[in-house]
């Protein structure tokens, strides 16, 4: 019941719709174990409360949550968990998968003054100091915030950038809420994005001989 929940249930009918046919599973299930033999009438009698309960189950339950100031927006489900985009007050909104901020998606290009513009250009400081240092294909773990792939898409010795991501979630959230240059890498030939585990990707890869 637990498996069926988490790769078929929530996946095709999000955390509501599933909470509501478990309710009705079980139910079915207990009222099949205590009354084996009774009549339709009595069975389907015995489903009434369940059914208002699952009925009672509010809708878009994520969405109901605040933090301060700041309101969830979208949400995401799937088989890794419910990611909820957060809009915040500056140039980004936050991407959260349970309960941990997971990513963010840029709004705007932040201003010259701030500190996040200028952790853009530098977070490649390592090809600045050794020059002898071009690699053509780069594996990122993790979408972040899409900043860092879309910086080295600016080097043209890039042949290939595959990034690695464990949850699908994450990704379509970065990927419908990011709105500057930074979504060019959803569409550049050169990236690769993959949907897995980043550890056994590695693996995997090593195996290969990559």
């Amino acid at each position: 019941g637990a498996l069926m929940a988490g790769f078929v249930l929530m996946p095709g009918l999000g955390t509501e719709g599933a909470a509501r046919v478990s309710i009705m599973v079980v139910a079915a299930g207990a009222a099949i174990l205590l009354f084996k033999r009774v009549s339709v009438t009595t069975f389907a009698t015995a489903l009434i409360i369940p059914g208002i309960a699952a009925a009672l189950i509010p809708g878009n339950y994520y969405k109901r949550f605040s933090f301060e100031q700041y309101q969830i927006a979208e949400v995401y489900e799937g088989r890794n968990g419910v990611a909820t985009v957060i809009p915040t007050t500056r140039f980004y909104s936050i991407i959260d998968i349970n309960r941990t901020a997971s990513a963010s998606a840029v709004k705007f290009d932040p201003p010259p003054n701030e500190k996040m513009q200028a952790w853009r250009f530098n977070i490649s400081e390592i090809m600045a100091i050794d020059p002898e240092f071009r690699p053509r294909k780069i594996l990122v773990i993790g979408i972040g915030n899409a900043y860092f792939v879309e910086t080295l898409l600016d080097y043209d010795f890039v042949e290939k950038i595959t990034v690695v991501d464990i949850s699908k979630e994450i990704v379509d959230a970065v990927r419908e809420n990011t709105h500057t240059s930074s979504k060019r890498i959803f569409d550049d030939p050169r990236v690769d994005i993959i949907i897995t585990d980043g550890r056994r990707f590695v693996q995997k890869a090593l195996a290969r001989g990559e």
